[in-house]
């Protein structure tokens, strides 16, 4: 689908056929070979190494942007756009396709699962295979677990978005050059990476709520540091700093849906909360926007993200996970009040 939809993009004068192209066959390979998909499977195949090995998925997603980006530009300089696109789609589908049918196997058996450490065979009875609850729509949509999760982190993420967006156009307004504004930003990208993998291996030891928090501290951190237009050395140590705390948003988010609703529901569930993910994001762009055109200024945004963050971290220590030594959670759980 990826193919047959850069290659349809390629070919065509008609702007339909692109617009059909990009909601058609290259929406539907996002989501069947994304990071939703990648997160899906990994949260199947880990359950005691799961904080860490969605922070790598997390890195290896942002590591693959940067390196197509290069590549994207350098096929446009050498063939022209459209050839580039022909070449990324052809290239692209035969190396996913051929990885795919070689090595991605979409779910373990138990005994994998026992062999490589990830469950123990001890409690496999009690505890069942992490394959093994479904969340039908009426019953998740009555989980209290999924709009606190779907508005914690959403807010959040939506909070983070908005501020990417807006960092570049916000360091100009402060009279920062824009090659000295990149470099901050790049610098804070590079933090968020280790921070990916830092907080990822974090989540296999601490309680995700707590870490959510801290994750939701160092981005009111940022939100003040911006409200108080600091000069730029000290905005470099704020980004490299609170930009490994930021960096572990989504393999928190990843983690705790999975810790919550068990491996084998994470797909079906993610897949609608990102319904709502994207509205709150949206929202925040459009939001944050409208405020610098209307104000001429950012601050009214910040002040307003910094109160929807501190929301972030009340409704997140208000979710529900089963114990990590006991069973995954299951539909009925909150209802008959267990843990």
């Amino acid at each position: 689908m990826l193919g047959v939809g850069l290659c349809s993009i390629a070919q065509t004068t008609s702007l339909i056929v692109a617009v059909a192209a990009l909601a058609g066959p290259l929406a539907l390979a996002i989501a069947c070979a994304g990071p939703l998909a990648a997160a899906t499977i990994t949260s199947r195949w880990f359950v005691r190494r799961r904080g860490r090995a969605m922070g790598l998925v997390a890195v290896s997603t942002a590591a693959g942007g940067f390196v197509m980006t290069q590549v994207g530009a350098y096929l446009i300089v050498q063939h022209g756009w459209q050839t580039a696109l022909t070449i990324t789609g052809v290239g692209a589908a035969t190396l996913i396709g051929c990885l795919a049918l070689a090595l991605i196997r979409s779910r373990p058996r138990d005994d994998q699962l026992i062999a490589s450490g990830e469950i123990d065979d001890r409690d496999h009875a009690a505890n069942e295979s992490p394959n093994s609850d479904a969340w039908p729509t009426r019953r998740l949509l009555a989980s209290r677990n999924f709009w606190l999760i779907a508005f914690g982190a959403g807010l959040l993420m939506a909070s983070d978005q908005a501020l990417m967006v807006s960092k570049i156009p916000y360091l100009l307004d402060l009279g920062i050059e824009l090659q000295a504004a990149s470099f901050l930003v790049a610098c804070q990208s590079a933090s968020a990476t280790v921070g990916k993998l830092g907080i990822g291996f974090a989540a296999d030891r601490v309680d995700l709520r707590s870490l959510f928090v801290f994750v939701a501290g160092a981005h009111l951190f940022v939100l003040a540091a911006l409200i108080a237009a600091p000069g730029y050395w000290t905005l470099l140590t704020v980004f490299c700093v609170a930009g490994v705390a930021i960096g572990g948003v989504h393999p928190i988010l990843t983690t705790l849906v999975a810790e919550a609703f068990g491996s084998s529901s994470y797909g079906y569930v993610y897949g609608r909360m990102s319904i709502l993910l994207m509205t709150l994001s949206s929202t925040a762009l459009y939001f944050i926007g409208s405020v610098h055109d209307r104000t001429g200024s950012y601050d009214i945004a910040f002040w307003v993200f910094g109160g929807l963050v501190f929301l972030c971290a009340v409704l997140i220590l208000g979710v529900h996970l089963p114990s990590r030594s006991g069973p995954v959670q299951r539909p009925g759980d909150l209802e008959r009040g267990k843990a």
